[in-house]
């Protein structure tokens, strides 16, 4: 069947569709608005408490007069900037320094969690403030009070702390400087933090804003402190600060001075205006606290351009004219100010402005609140209501009829005893200003929802309001103004809803009540086509269960709908009787919830009888004056205003076509234009009495009229009339005719007091051959049509009247019709005409004074004169007439929906009665009694045509009951699958003893009110027992679990992680120290050696001051060393964590072998064993330099152990280092191993554990839909037949008829229902297409593998970045060792040349010299080599320095930040080696060594040798031993060599400060590469944790109530069940029993 509904329509209701962003949209804006209408019921802060915050807002105003960019202006620096100082105290980024970035990160951080925290209590509070038993007042009271601190003294410090983290300048190197911190902007972490400022400042920023321009309290009421006529006034300053913020935080350059005070000084005007100017509160109060703190900033900038242009010029010291003007601004600002009575003054008739008739409306109101304390107001209000009186120009102003007698006023809402006579007076001509001047200006918002709220607050007229919210609703209001609208739609529903709102009628009351009705309507005919949809899907082979339990959710979402429609009807009107009616047959027919539909139906049997005795009421049940083209009954709609009195404004169509008019030939027109003459004589001063008097005992009254055709002809009718009175305080009459049905000769006539005849029925023409040109044309008395009316005139007043015979031979010579018509008929016709019996009937026609007027006569043909004396004739005249209209009266007609047919019977009179009653009780007046009684008085038995009628309604199907049969197991059985076929007594046979004890347990409390299944009602009840299933609890610690160990897990994974990388920054620094330490020791013996040979006199010098000076230089090389061994032993010392075993055996035990005097050797740890060489060398350092021979204990305690055990094990203590690094990579990784395998056997675990709960919270759902594939198909199509019936009927128009014969199909609807429970029903087999649950495990595998992925990424960024750390330990180790190294070769040749038989690490110190020249060729191709493998994953900072200090010219480096000495003297060193890289330096450093060693080995045992020929003229043979042992006067003269000094200034000056600089950048690359990496993970950390915060917050709490939902609203779909039906299956009863009701007793 094809049924056609409202709801086919994309736009309805329940159907909108809107795109998700609108979606979004409108759903954020009403959660704020929620948020916001909670907020403002919870008490404001203290006076006192806002006063503070004004003057925290001054001094914050303050910190931008004098910020950071302009403070200097004011000149007076003395004063300027200590106030400078102290206004930063009231902001948060003045409170730190340079150093300190990290702990502004902090703050930072702390104001956006502090943000962050309230939007997450807007989201809590928003989505779970509906449920029920949760109480969030605190967390109310905590968001209300962060709130108003974000509006007030927060806003200013967050945005500056959100800007200062991104305030940076251009410092003309390529790079970007923060102006307040001492790092580079946009690099590194950098980056990350700015970014999050950017998004918090703009998220914060517009959520502020938003708040700012709704929360306050729009009605005037001084006692609270937040009530405003306009919040944008808070809106414009938060945007001024946020604007200055910008200034001075981006104009740093002096130039944009004039432009920063040019906007400061425009911004501060406007804001005064809006706050002194606007004044926004109404709190006097705190209005006085704005317009200071306004007033003070906006002099404060006035003498800020004072003093850039004219300070110096006209004027000195202006900033002490700022000082001394704030306390004159204060003296006038706090004397009382003029109140501007100028604007009462205002001509309302002329003013062309609506926000000056705002300005007035509030001014007023405000005048009436103080005039309960003030008197001044209250004369004021006087004078006002006078002017008034006087320029107010329309005739229905309040004032100039209120003298008037009989004037009735609108006094709705102005019942208070208390309320003085000036306050009325105020109110109601408040009341016509906002109407009249709302018409005029109706796109003018504000006035117009200042008029709903004066109307809801003042008047009391809530639907009123409610509906011209619901207009200004429509015109697109700005964000606040939908604000005010929500709001107080929101209130005044909720006050509609209990039961205060509906007490007195009104226009509003009617029409709402009628939309809802068609509303109502409309859900129902929806719901019915879902039921039928639902039905039909069940009937299917393979029902499909999802598509079910969609149709199911639905069908119970209509129902709700239906619900809170129905609940809301209810305390909207009294007139329900029709509304009952359809819910109560919506009940029966589709819910099949008989008992409760049958009360509904009582009920409104009930209310109509009630309605019945209350017609003389004065109780509107009426229409919609705008919607009464749809009425069936002629109705006309008449105007009562001075303009339009007594006119026609509206009428439908039934009317037109009773008076036979088009519509717009009566619209405007005088209403008398439809009656009579002799009513309309007097109609216009009975509605002005009427209207004076307010008569009630006329309303809902069906009064007897004649209504007048165009062809002014009259109808008799029964008038009903209703007053309505609109929102605008007119009047409207609204009536309703019912014509009276005809079934005999009658017709009417009208005359005068004397008897001549003004109006006569069409039907006139027929019976009596009088038309309506005849008495127009001529004066007819009603003698001239009956001879003895006038004898006779007394014995018409009575109920049965008098008969009395016609003459109309009179008239055959008056009218041209009657001869016309005479010619055509025959003499037996003329003659039967010419004499006539009637049955005459008189009533007076009198005026509202009683004044008779004229008469009524109503005349019916009995018979002609020839029959008229015999009496028999007459009874048998009678009883034919009562027989056809008997018959014809009995005739009914009923639709049979099965075959689309209609069916003609004949009931008795008391079927008929009951079908009349129940067909349209609201429609039973007087009309349709006085139209029964008009029927004859006696009945005749039914017809044959009625018995044949009868038969036909009564023929049956002969196919009933015939089935095809076969035998099967001595059984008879349908052809059928015996598997697939199931019965009910089978299944009980099968059942054992215990089974049907425990079957027959449902039923327990059979004599109780515990049997749930005694009534709908108490299986309902049960069913809606609100409880959180055990899966979604289980599925919501799954998932509360899993989010905990995810969140913890991120953040161990990324401090660990950070954590790790500072210490392995650590780690490197370090490494680096002990290379600087192991150097420093070798440094120690290269001085000790220096002084040693200046001893010996090897060294040449030109001066005993050059001497001097040369001893003082090495003796201060030996403190510095010293001291710098000490400070790095502390550092190592302090640092150390000591997990490395050999570095703790090196520290902790005797292991290193010291030679304390000649053959004496003793063990100490690595500590005692270098701060024995530290004394040794302080000793040395303080030692006469004649006493440092080579037989020197001290010397050679130092150069012995130096050269030995010890050096072996400092080279150790390097390698340690270097491995603890490597250590510390290797174990990071191990643990973010360990987390990503925690990571994934969690996720995989809660995904498992979501999914099995997913699949049994589907499996309870699919348990319930299960069930409807029970009940047989004969049950679901009979189901499905009533809902369509029911929805046939709707269409149709028979929504009043539909069970009329419902007391007779009962029994048969009855046993059919029990027939169809009994056929033997299949095992029907189903599909479950659930989309729904195969996309919420989609979406839970797809964030289970985001999660993850979160790990993942982390793990790889994080094992990438310690990979190349441990790829790079050997590099890093060989640059810490190689400045050692190099110095530890150099100082073993000179100790060869000084002394050969003191080994060196245990071995002969030439043959280890000769190792170690070929370890130096080693090591440097070792170094290159890593370095090389190493290229591609070290910092570019790092590879640049490399490539200049070995491959270009490093001499610029070394002179300018290493402090080697100047540029010229490194490049012209070594012939320009050391300027052509380093890797030819260290190549000549090298060579140098061996040409030494080749020179050594010519001179040692060699004393023939020439000198001068082996040295080629490098050196002077200077003879220093002073005798002839020329082997060691060769020896020591090799240190003289050329080659030898630049070994000693290479290896103390640019060996040093090659590999030193090159360890600095290689730390500072990898420092930059860890840095990197820490944003890296820092943005992948904080992008985590938003998305978890946004998939908790905003997906998954909204999706478990979802959840929850659902399974409640499948397990309400059990009631679309008929009880008969329930108690019939098996399955049913028992799923009741196990699942609910056990839940319910646990519960």
């Amino acid at each position: 069947m094809e049924s056609k509904s409202n709801y086919n329509n994309p736009q309805t209701q329940l159907d909108n569709e809107g795109s998700f962003v609108d979606k979004i949209i409108l759903e954020m804006k009403q959660l704020i608005f929620k948020i916001v209408t909670q907020m403002l019921k919870i008490e404001s802060q203290s006076v006192f408490f806002q006063l503070l915050m004004r003057l925290i807002q001054y001094m914050q105003l303050n910190a931008i007069l004098f910020n950071r960019q302009i403070w200097k202006i004011w000149q007076v620096t003395s004063v300027s900037q200590p106030l400078h100082t102290f206004f930063n105290y009231f902001m948060i980024t003045p409170y730190f320094d340079l150093e300190s970035f990290s702990y502004f990160v902090v703050i930072m951080y702390v104001c956006l969690s502090l943000f962050l925290i309230t939007l997450m209590l807007i989201f809590v509070i928003g989505f779970y403030s509906n449920k029920q038993n949760q109480s969030f007042t605190w967390a109310m009271a905590i968001l209300k009070t962060l709130i108003e601190f974000f509006l007030s003294i927060l806003f200013l410090p967050f945005v500056d702390v959100f800007l200062a983290m991104i305030a940076c300048y251009d410092n003309g190197k390529g790079q970007f400087q923060h102006f307040l911190f001492d790092i580079y902007c946009w690099e590194n972490v950098h980056i990350v933090h700015g970014i999050v400022a950017i998004i918090a400042l703009i998220i914060f920023s517009f959520t502020t804003l938003l708040f700012s321009m709704i929360y306050y309290e729009v009605n005037y009421l001084p006692q609270k402190l937040n009530s405003k006529k306009q919040s944008r006034s808070t809106t414009f300053l938060l945007l001024y600060e946020l604007v200055m913020v910008i200034c001075y935080t981006f104009m740093n350059d002096k130039v944009y001075e004039y432009v920063h005070i040019l906007i400061m000084l425009i911004g501060s005007f406007l804001v005064f205006w809006w706050f002194h100017v606007e004044k926004p509160y109404n709190n006097h109060i705190i209005q006085k606290s704005y317009s200071m703190l306004v007033t003070f900033h906006l002099w404060g900038v006035s003498m800020l351009c004072f003093a850039k242009y004219l300070e110096g010029v006209l004027f000195f010291g202006v900033i002490f004219s700022w000082m001394g003007g704030l306390p004159l601004i204060i003296i006038t600002l706090i004397r009382p100010q003029n109140e501007q009575y100028e604007i009462l003054m205002t001509n309302l008739a002329t003013c062309q402005q609506p926000e000056q008739i705002y300005k007035m409306t509030n001014f007023l109101q405000q005048l009436q609140y103080e005039s309960l304390n003030d008197q001044t107001s209250g004369l004021v209000i006087d004078g006002f209501l006078d002017h008034h009186k006087i320029t107010c120009i329309r005739d229905d102003c309040h004032l100039k009829l209120k003298g008037l007698p009989n004037y009735r006023r609108n006094k709705i809402g102005l019942n208070d005893s208390n309320l003085q006579e000036r306050d009325v007076d105020l109110s109601i001509v408040l009341y016509q200003m906002y109407l009249n001047q709302t018409k005029r200006f109706q796109s003018f918002i504000k006035l117009r929802l200042k008029f709903a709220i004066y109307m809801y607050e003042k008047m009391k007229q809530k639907q009123n309001a409610l509906i011209e919210l619901q207009a200004i609703e429509q015109m697109f209001p700005k964000f606040d103004e939908e604000f005010i609208i929500f709001r107080f739609k929101k209130i005044i529903e909720e006050e509609l809803n209990s039961g205060d709102g509906y007490g007195n009628f009104d226009l509003g009351n009617e029409l709402q009540f009628q939309n809802n009705y068609k509303t109502l309507q409309r859900y129902i005919e929806r719901s019915s086509l879902l039921h039928m949809d639902f039905w039909s899907l069940l009937q299917e082979d393979f029902p499909d269960l999802s598509k079910l339990n969609e149709l199911g959710q639905k069908i119970n979402n209509s129902i709700v709908q239906i619900e809170d429609l129905w609940k809301k009807m209810q305390k909207q009107s009294t007139n329900l009787a029709k509304a009952l009616r359809l819910y109560g047959k919506f009940q029966i027919e589709v819910l099949q919830d008989k008992e409760q539909g049958e009360e509904l139906l009582e009920k409104s049997r009930m209310l109509q009888q009630q309605v019945g005795l209350n017609r003389n009421k004065a109780t509107t049940t009426f229409i919609n004056a705008e919607d009464i083209g749809l009425e069936a009954l002629p109705t006309i709609v008449i105007a009562t205003t001075v303009d339009k009195f007594s006119q026609i404004t509206n009428l439908n169509k039934a009317c037109c076509n009773v008076l036979a008019y088009n519509k717009s030939e009566l619209l405007n027109k005088k209403v008398t234009q439809i009656m009579p003459n002799i009513f309309s004589r007097f109609h216009d001063r009975y509605i002005e009495k009427f209207m004076t008097l307010n008569v009630s005992n006329l309303f809902n009254v069906d009064r007897y009229i004649f209504v007048k055709q165009k062809h002014n002809y009259i109808i008799p009718s029964f008038l009903n009339i209703r007053m309505l009175s609109s929102f605008d305080d007119t009047t409207l009459i609204v009536g309703q005719f019912k014509l009276i049905k005809q079934f005999k000769p009658i017709c009417y006539i009208i005359t005068d007091t004397e008897k001549i005849i003004e109006s006569i029925s069409a039907s006139c023409f027929s019976l009596l051959g009088i038309d309506n040109k005849l008495i127009t044309h001529n004066k007819i008395y009603i003698n001239d049509l009956f001879p003895s009316f006038q004898e006779q005139f007394s014995s018409f007043f009575t109920k049965s009247g008098a008969p009395i015979k016609c003459n109309n031979s009179l008239l055959q010579t008056k009218s041209p019709s009657y001869q016309q018509s005479s010619e055509q008929q025959t003499e037996k016709q003329k003659s039967d005409k010419c004499f006539q019996i009637y049955q005459c009937n008189v009533s007076e026609i009198r005026d509202f004074e009683k004044q008779l007027v004229g008469y009524a006569i109503k005349l019916e043909l009995i018979q002609n004169e020839k029959s008229f004396g015999t009496q028999q004739n007459m009874s048998l005249l009678g009883e034919k007439q009562q027989t056809e209209q008997l018959v014809y009266n009995q005739l009914q007609f009923k639709f049979i929906p099965k075959i689309m047919t209609f069916l003609a019977e004949l009931g008795n009179e008391a079927n008929s009665q009951r079908v009349d009653q129940s067909v349209n009780w609201d429609q039973q007046d007087q009309s349709s009694q006085i139209t029964s009684n008009l029927g004859m008085e006696y009945q005749k038995p039914s017809t044959e045509k009625s018995d044949e009628l009868q038969l036909i309604s009564q023929s049956v199907k002969l196919d009933d009951g015939i089935k095809t049969l076969r035998l099967f197991e001595n059984k008879i059985q349908d052809i059928e699958d015996r598997e697939d076929i199931i019965s009910e007594d089978e299944e009980s046979g099968r059942q054992s003893v215990f089974q049907k004890i425990d079957n027959d347990s449902i039923d327990v409390g059979g004599n109780d009110n515990l049997n749930v299944f005694r009534s709908r009602t108490n299986l309902l009840q049960l069913i809606n027992i609100q409880q959180t299933p055990k899966v979604i609890t289980k599925l919501n610690w799954t998932m509360n679990l899993e989010m905990l160990s995810i969140v913890t897990l991120s953040f161990v994974a990324f401090f660990l992680t950070n954590q790790q990388y500072n210490k392995i920054s650590d780690q490197l620094y370090l490494v680096q120290q002990v290379g600087i330490r192991n150097a420093e020791f070798f440094n120690l013996i290269a001085a000790i050696q220096n002084l040693q040979m200046k001893q010996l006199g090897i060294w040449t010098f030109n001066s005993d001051l050059e001497s001097a000076q040369y001893e003082k230089d090495q003796r201060i090389n030996i403190n510095n060393t010293i001291n710098t061994i000490n400070e790095i032993n502390t550092i190592l010392t302090l640092n150390s964590e000591n997990d490395n075993a050999q570095l703790k055996e090196l520290y902790t035990k005797n292991i290193v072998n010291m030679r304390v005097s000649e053959g004496v050797f003793q063990k100490y740890d690595l500590v005692q064993a270098m701060q024995q060489l530290l004394s040794k060398s302080l000793i040395i350092r303080d030692k006469q330099l004649e006493f440092m021979t080579p037989n020197d204990e001290d010397f050679k305690f130092l150069v012995f152990n130096l050269l030995n055990d010890f050096s072996n094990h400092l080279k150790n203590s390097t390698e340690q280092y270097s491995i603890d690094l490597s250590q510390k990579t290797v174990d990071n990784r191990q643990e973010l191993i360990s987390i990503l395998g925690t990571s994934s056997g969690i996720l995989g675990v809660s995904l498992l554990l979501l999914i099995f709960f997913l699949i049994q919270m589907a499996s309870r759902l699919q348990e319930i839909l299960v069930l409807f594939l029970d009940i047989p198909d004969k049950t679901v199509k009979f189901l499905y037949s009533k809902c369509e019936n029911f929805l046939s009927n709707i269409q149709i128009g028979e929504d009043d008829e539909m069970l009329s014969d419902f007391d007779e199909l009962e029994k048969e609807e009855r046993e059919e229902l029990n027939k169809t429970l009994k056929q033997r029903r299949k095992k029907k087999k189903y599909k479950n297409s659930n989309k729904e649950l195969r996309n919420l495990i989609l979406v839970t595998l797809i964030f289970t593998i985001l999660f993850q992925s979160y790990f993942i990424i982390f793990y790889f960024l994080s094992s990438e970045m310690l990979t190349n750390l441990n790829q790079m330990v050997p590099e890093i180790n060989s640059t810490s060792y190689c400045e050692s190294f190099y110095k530890f070769v150099e100082g073993a040749e000179r100790h060869v040349f000084l002394n050969r038989d003191i080994s060196i690490t245990g071995i002969d110190s030439y043959q280890l010299l000769k190792s170690g020249i070929d370890a130096l060729y080693q090591i440097d191709s070792y170094f290159h080599q890593e370095h090389s493998l190493n290229v591609e994953i070290l910092n570019t900072v790092y590879v640049d320095a490399f490539q200049e200090i070995f491959m270009l010219q490093p001499c610029a480096i070394f002179s300018k930040q290493m402090q080697t000495g100047t540029e010229e003297d490194c490049k012209s060193f070594a012939s320009g080696a050391i300027d052509q890289g380093m890797a030819v330096g260290l190549a000549r450093f090298i060579e140098n060594i061996r040409f030494l060693l080749t020179i050594y080995e010519q001179f040692y045992g060699h004393p023939e040798v020439s000198f001068s020929n082996a040295v080629r003229g490098n050196v002077i043979f200077k003879n220093i031993t002073q005798n002839d042992d020329n082997v060691t006067n060769y020896i020591y003269n090799l240190n003289n060599f050329k080659q030898a000094k630049e070994l000693r200034v290479m290896q103390s000056t640019y060996l040093k400060a090659t590999f030193r600089y090159l360890f600095i950048k290689l730390k500072e690359g990898i420092n930059s590469d860890m840095s990197n990496s820490k944003t890296q993970l820092l943005a992948l950390f904080i992008i985590f944790e938003a998305i978890l915060f946004i998939l908790y917050f905003v997906f998954w709490l909204p999706l478990t109530i979802k959840l929850i939902r659902d399974i409640q609203k499948t397990r309400i779909m059990v009631m679309m069940i008929p009880l008969k039906v329930i108690i019939k299956i098996r399955s049913i009863k028992l799923y009741i029993k196990d699942v609910i009701l056990e839940k319910a007793i646990e519960k």
